[in-house]
């Protein structure tokens, strides 16, 4: 009902039509990925054509025409860079391309129906904005197909993870962290949280994606950034777990979904890529809490946010054959990496659709290209045993 009262509007748009379309980017459980990321595309579109990427300050408009024009535009500037980041497919949205200015209290709370709890929002709202600023900064890394100098790439890095300091320092105490806000919940402050930690945990995996790219083979640098896109993922596992049950009643976006599955997709990788078994175990075994504590607060809490990345989750643990293990008693892989069964030294990823490990983990679990069945790299495959056993003889 929902996509025909959409494609009506689409019929004879308007700047309603915006905002039905974000309403319906907005909405969850996520039915069709790719159905929203053609929505998404068409949405940007149609802003263009209405004149939202301009800045209507100076217009001959009332103010609340103004103010709606602004609140709509940042809205489409949002869905547009964060489904870019969860679908695997690149923005539309070019920095240079509009001029709006970022919405203030004022244009978001009428004077009228101001109170601390919207304000807080209002603040809110305007931090995901700039959030969503940072992260249009990051994204032609991961998506540019033009090689560029590594010293440009690593100084626009470098100036990123600036951005992300200065937000972070810049959040008021009640922002700043939700799980410490007793008796003060704020909707959404937790959503903003975790795309916070999935930025920081991208720009880990664009460094770590320049260094695999670099003509010259770095082995140490190479380890140092393996270091820190596990730790930007295991940050993101204690994150989640450290939450109440008041937390996952707040507003999410749909993209936290993308977020969470990305944080196991990327340990899964580290755990593949690793020379030290006891790093691997670690790695599978922070995915082996995230998925416990997504299941529980999907039954408890009847979160929905959690059932991409439960997907995802169960296809790793069930798939073992040869080990005995069942959908109702699965042997973790962790276990199996300490029980001898799985030497993830002798892993080797096959080659992958794009040649950018980022975009294939995006594009796998959007199921927007690539293997439509979940990782981009073959996972029944990693627990062949016979494999392990052969090469386990060769190294005693």
């Amino acid at each position: 009902m929902t996509v025909a009262a959409l494609h009506e509007e689409f019929s004879a748009p308007g700047l309603s039509t915006i905002s039905a379309a974000l309403i319906d980017l907005t909405g969850r459980p996520i039915f069709s990925m790719t159905g929203n990321a053609i929505s998404c595309g068409r949405m940007c579109s149609l802003a263009n054509c209405l004149g939202l990427n301009r800045d209507p300050s100076h217009w001959k408009l009332s103010q609340q025409e103004k103010d709606q024009r602004v609140r709509l535009w940042w809205g489409v500037v949002i869905h547009d860079r964060w489904g870019s980041f969860g679908h695997g497919v690149p923005p539309q949205i070019a920095k240079t391309q509009y001029d709006v200015p970022l919405p203030t209290v004022d244009s978001l709370v009428p004077p009228n129906l101001r109170t601390t709890e919207r304000v807080r929002a209002a603040h809110c709202h305007i931090f995901l904005c700039k959030l969503t600023e940072i992260l249009g900064e990051l994204l032609p890394l991961v998506y540019g197909l033009q090689a560029k100098p590594a010293r440009e790439s690593s100084k626009k890095i470098r100036q990123i993870r600036t951005d992300l300091d200065m937000w972070e320092d810049s959040l008021p105490e009640w922002l700043r962290s939700p799980v410490n806000n007793r008796g003060e919940q704020l909707s959404a402050s937790s959503s903003l949280q975790l795309a916070f930690l999935a930025v920081k945990m991208l720009v880990s995996r664009v460094e770590l994606n320049e260094v695999n790219n670099a003509e010259t083979d770095n082995p140490e640098a190479r380890r140092y950034f393996q270091t820190e896109c596990r730790r930007s993922a295991e940050e993101i596992v204690r994150f989640i777990t450290s939450l109440r049950k008041d937390n996952f009643k707040e507003f999410w976006l749909p993209y936290s979904a993308f977020h969470l599955t990305s944080t196991a997709t990327l340990l899964v990788r580290c755990a593949l890529e690793t020379n030290d078994a006891e790093v691997a175990r670690s790695c599978l075994t922070n995915v082996e809490t995230l998925r416990n504590v997504l299941r529980r607060v999907r039954e408890e809490e009847d979160w929905d946010v959690a059932d991409m990345c439960l997907d995802h989750c169960e296809r790793i643990m069930h798939r073992l054959p040869g080990t005995g293990a069942t959908i109702d008693q699965p042997l973790t892989a962790a276990a199996m990496v300490d029980n001898g069964l799985v030497n993830p030294a002798a892993i080797s990823l096959p080659e992958t659709q794009t040649n950018n490990d980022i975009v294939d983990d995006m594009m796998s679990i959007s199921n927007t290209f690539g293997t439509m069945d979940g990782f981009p790299f073959d996972m029944t495959g990693i627990w062949d045993v016979s494999v392990f056993q052969d090469v386990n003889l060769h190294d005693g």
